[in-house]
């Protein structure tokens, strides 16, 4: 290739030297040059719709070697002729991350899925040489066609569109008609020459998808699985509560419920939080583990008797927040009459949601909150629903110490100082006994909260005497005589104690 072109063709372009492949000056045209318009007359087609999105990694030739991959948005439309199954897919932002106007921007590449074969008409490319040459010709077009479609006399091995994977790997070729040499003839079609991969979204699905409303008003419910062909080992189980990574762990080893087809099955679920887990694999047995949270809180029409207006006192996502205080508040209770001493409020948390910026509550149904206190010296809060939504840190539960204890496999008598109590009509906790997860922000994690000790439920008087609250000491803050915060105070020595609103010195 004369040195001459090449360098201007680089300084023109800004390409790498190894991008330059050929430059066909005197030499062999090719057999067929192919016009956008005239290969892709839009009568032929059907109209182009909003299809997948992808990635496109630029491995070498004209953006070869700058060694960057970036989204993609993709459309596709199809062959008009019948019996042609013959389509074409248009990358909206080929050339450019935010393409221009005019779709000179666009890359159309053609797929034949009888021959496996790709086709790629010749585009205009959106570049210009905008270089002004004596004649005064200025902004020589580029275009953009397949290696094939350029020199279709020849075969390109590199060009392949996996169909299962979604995989797309295309051969171009970038020309300039005309572009003014040194010697100040007009070069035909000085070429670089590209390999781009694509990895298109969509084709390939190892995953379960769990269909099923969040929050269910019935124990029974249909669950529908649905997956792909693609996956395989497929197995589920309904578990009580949010999912831990050991039951995980049991469901894949123990292949429990195998499916081979997507199915829709009824479950009998447990009232409160229930955890469908469904576990994949794909063709390397890489897990993929599905999980749907359901809510089962039955109105059980004529099972709960009304007892009224309680106080509720929340020192739980209020413990989570700054400036949330540890609010008290009216909430509707109600008892099991199948088994007293197990209550529930009725939407606790639905008011609560509304007076602060970012969160929300779920509507349309009843949210209940229940403690079991058959034993009142035991009192029991499981995992549970809030309704509540975060919007950047997605649902909130309620979860108790007690619980997971138990559920952890810890006897009775070892987490039995976790569990609340019911005495003399409030039902209380110990402080940090109540945690929040937040499964969307922290997987498994727990945030111990009810540090006033405060979060229970004064139930509704029964001889018509109002409470106000919750009686509970605030809790307690130490400083120095100086006014600096003590976090862990010394017996014997003066500090400053401040208790809610009130502030007195003391020797601790």
């Amino acid at each position: 290739m004369n040195k001459k072109i090449a360098s201007f063709v680089l300084a023109a372009l800004a390409v790498s030297p190894s991008a330059v492949l050929a430059a066909d000056v005197a030499g062999t045209a090719p057999m067929k040059v192919i016009v956008n318009k005239q290969e892709c007359n839009d009568d032929d087609w059907t109209a182009w719709e909003t299809w997948t999105t992808g990635t496109i990694s630029f491995i070498d030739g004209f953006y070869g070697g700058m060694g960057y991959t970036r989204g993609i948005d993709v459309e596709r439309r199809f062959s008009k002729e019948e019996n042609n199954p013959t389509w074409q897919m248009k990358i909206l932002n080929y050339h450019r991350a935010t393409p221009r106007g005019e779709g000179i921007d666009e890359l159309i590449i053609q797929y034949d899925p009888r021959t496996k074969k790709i086709f790629i008409p010749t585009q205009d490319f959106g570049m210009r040489t905008a270089v002004e040459d004596k004649e005064g010709v200025k902004g020589i077009p580029g275009y953009i066609t397949g290696y094939t479609t350029f020199y279709p006399d020849r075969v390109s091995d590199l060009e392949k569109f996996d169909e299962i994977e979604g995989e797309m790997t295309i051969h171009t070729l970038v020309y300039w008609d005309g572009l003014l040499l040194d010697d100040g003839s007009r070069g035909k079609w000085v070429v670089t020459e590209s390999m781009d991969k694509f990895k298109l979204d969509g084709f390939t699905d190892y995953n379960v998808h769990i269909v099923a409303d969040e929050c269910a008003n019935d124990k029974n419910v249909k669950v529908k699985f649905d997956f792909t062909n693609h996956p395989h080992g497929v197995c589920y189980e309904v578990v009580s509560g949010l999912v831990s990574d050991d039951k995980i762990d049991e469901i894949a080893k123990e292949k429990k419920n195998p499916l081979e087809s997507p199915a829709s099955l009824e479950f009998s679920l447990d009232r409160g939080l229930n955890t469908v887990v469904a576990i994949s694999y794909d063709r390397q047995d890489k897990r993929y583990v599905n999980k749907k949270e359901i809510y089962c809180m039955p109105d059980e029409k004529g099972g709960w008797k009304v007892l009224g207006e309680g106080t509720f006192t929340e020192d739980a996502i209020s413990g989570l927040g700054s400036n949330m205080g540890v609010p008290s508040y009216k909430v509707d209770v109600e008892e099991s009459v199948e088994n007293p001493g197990i209550y529930r409020m009725v939407n606790p948390y639905k008011g609560f949601a509304s007076q602060f910026s970012g969160l929300s509550h779920h509507e349309g149904h009843n949210h209940y909150v229940y403690f079991d206190a058959s034993i009142p010296t035991q009192v029991m809060l499981a995992q549970t629903a809030t309704g509540v939504r975060d919007e950047k840190l997605g649902d909130i539960y309620l979860t108790s110490k007690g619980y997971e204890e138990m559920m952890a496999g810890k006897m009775r008598i070892e987490y039995a100082k976790y569990l609340g109590k019911l005495e003399q009509n409030v039902i209380s906790f110990p402080q940090e006994a109540i945690g929040c997860k937040i499964p969307e922000y922290v997987d498994g994690h727990i945030w111990w909260t009810n540090t006033s000790a405060c979060f229970g439920l004064r139930l509704p008087e029964t001889n018509g005497v109002d409470a106000a609250g919750i009686d509970c000491e605030p809790v307690a803050e130490y400083f120095t005589l100086q006014g600096i915060r003590v976090g862990t105070p010394v017996k014997g020595e003066l500090y400053i104690v401040r208790r809610g609103e009130r502030t007195a010195k003391e020797i601790y």
